[in-house]
């Protein structure tokens, strides 16, 4: 006689969460209570920590103690996205900076509104509330140079501008831009690894507008959910360290444009060298005028090796 069949459906385990939100640490326990406490309860919650020495770490274990923790050495923010990216099990991944908050339902919309080969992101506003300029147009190297000029806030127009104004449409009706901040950011994570995540030659600064990019050129999208809004305050690693964001900055932009054309990276190391040179040398320009004295050195060490920088041929779109 055969035994009973077991229709009984295989012990497989809990399913995987709908999304993991990766964050990345490096010395930014101070601002991460309000963003673990923003993040829903049933999305996992990773911790990449870039070799953090403050209590960041702690802080992320006795909140979350079911957090996923994904520790390793500073290579970069982009490194501990993918790091981080690696270790995650949801089927999105959510990009969140520690000095974050995401309002009720914003990253529940983010991870419903992903498909395939598409990046998002959600309105940025201030602690108060008060909406931020995150929808960018594709950098420019006359942007940076204008950026440097004296005066610049007065006399260039928004249509010239990288950010598109506050004013702007985009950020009620949401769509398609060239890139966002990368403050927070979701793409489904099949679409990620696809892609190569994130291209870990940039250490800081301009890799959200690479992958934006290389996913464009894929045929996919980036794109605004005007629904979703998350408090950002801004740079609690990065102002900490004014030369060395100065340096990661500029070496960045150069990297950007050397992987966009041979010549465009060898015009931008030129003109941006004179331009910094001049904005340091003046100490009037909005861009310097809160920068310690060594930004313009620092800037132009950056440039350097950014020049010098041998690029990643295979995360080139």
């Amino acid at each position: 006689m055969n035994a009973a069949l077991n229709l009984d459906p295989p012990m497989l385990g809990p399913p995987p969460p709908e999304a993991s939100v990766i964050i990345v640490l490096h010395d930014s326990g101070d601002a991460l209570a309000a963003c673990i406490g923003s993040i829903p309860p049933h999305f996992e919650v990773v911790i990449a920590d870039n070799a953090s020495v403050d209590s960041g770490p702690e802080i992320a274990r006795e909140l979350r103690p079911d957090a996923v923790a994904a520790p390793g050495p500073n290579l970069g923010f982009g490194a501990g996205c993918n790091r981080g990216a690696r270790a995650a099990s949801g089927s999105v991944l959510i990009f969140l900076n520690p000095d974050s908050r995401a309002e009720p339902g914003a990253l529940e919309a983010l991870a419903a509104a992903t498909r395939p080969g598409s990046i998002f992101g959600p309105n940025l506003v201030d602690p108060d509330g008060k909406l931020r300029a995150n929808a960018r147009r594709r950098s420019r190297l006359g942007q940076d140079i204008a950026a440097l000029l004296p005066a610049s806030a007065r006399w260039i127009p928004d249509s010239l501008r990288r950010d598109l104004p506050p004013t702007s449409a985009i950020y009620d009706t949401g769509g398609p831009v060239d890139y966002l901040q990368g403050a927070c950011l979701a793409i489904e994570a099949a679409s990620f690894a696809a892609i190569g995540g994130f291209d870990e030659t940039f250490f800081l600064y301009s890799e959200e507008e690479d992958l934006c990019e290389r996913l464009r050129a894929a045929g996919g999208t980036c794109e605004l959910i005007a629904s979703a809004r998350v408090a950002h305050i801004g740079a609690t690693s990065s102002r900490k360290i004014g030369e060395l964001a100065a340096f990661h900055l500029f070496r960045s932009k150069l990297l950007l444009y050397r992987k966009r054309s041979r010549a465009g990276g060898a015009a931008a190391w030129a003109l941006l060298s004179a331009a910094v040179t001049l904005a340091a040398a003046t100490n009037r320009l909005r861009a310097t005028r809160r920068r310690p004295p060594g930004w313009g050195a620092a800037a132009r060490r950056g440039l350097r090796d950014g020049l010098a920088t041998p690029l990643n041929q295979t995360r080139r779109a």
